[in-house]
């Protein structure tokens, strides 16, 4: 099992085998159950907090509110199972079920939810690059006017030479809004890349490392400020 807090146990014996140590307790099982009982009540209300009124949001605010509540529900599922093997009467699958829904409402969102990418032109190497990792991982990119969400990118590409080695630094933030233009979260990054043939081989070696931190969903998800 996953580390479990503990309560109403008393020690019992302890002893060591060569580099192991054993430790027999004695437990409230009622005790355990509502504690238990109690941290998954907790987690629901925040769940139900999250999920309040999120049909009538715009979709990236829901894609933002199904996460959240999943990260949450990943919380809880240790609990449940801890509580269905201290107390049989006890059935909570319908929470499971539930949790499943929530997964299966906010990959939908995920596959539906439109991103327009803006930046100025001078970034426009690097917005195609992001633009193709969010392609790759199923999200779809489209114009202004059906766009769910905005991703603004501001930043700058500086280059020099140094020692005749190219050398390129991208510093740049990825500002996530809704259509409407509010603020849901920002990230910053910074990148460099060498090379001793051209800025363009450097600058493409800054950006590779953008698309190995972006390698899947979650990575991706982690860029519009939804990773854990």
């Amino acid at each position: 099992i996953k580390d479990t807090k503990l309560t109403n146990y008393e020690i019992l014996k302890t002893t060591q085998s060569q580099s192991q140590y054993y430790v027999l307790l004695a437990m409230s099982r009622s005790a355990f159950v509502k504690d238990k009982l109690d941290q998954l009540t907790e987690i629901s209300s925040k769940i139900d907090l999250e999920l309040h009124q999120v049909d009538k949001k715009n979709n990236l605010l829901q894609l933002v509110s199904y996460n959240n509540a999943i990260q949450l529900a990943d919380q809880a599922r240790p609990l449940i199972y801890l509580i269905h093997a201290a107390d049989s009467q006890q059935n909570k699958q319908s929470y499971l079920e539930t949790y499943r829904d929530y997964e299966q409402k906010e990959k939908r969102l995920s596959e539906t939810t439109k991103f327009y990418l803006k930046s100025d032109a001078s970034l426009s190497p690097l917005v195609h690059q992001i633009k193709r990792v969010l392609q790759t991982n199923g999200f779809q990119v489209g114009d202004r006017a059906n766009a769910d969400s905005i991703l603004e990118v501001r930043g700058s590409i500086e280059e020099a030479e140094i020692f005749s080695a190219k050398t390129v630094k991208i510093n740049f933030d990825v500002l996530v809004k809704t259509n409407a233009g509010q603020l849901v979260s920002s990230k910053s990054y910074k990148l460099s890349g060498a090379s001793v043939t051209s800025f363009k081989a450097g600058k493409q070696n800054a950006m590779s490392k953008l698309t190995s931190q972006l390698k899947d969903k979650s990575g991706v998800y982690t860029m519009l400020g939804l990773g854990q």
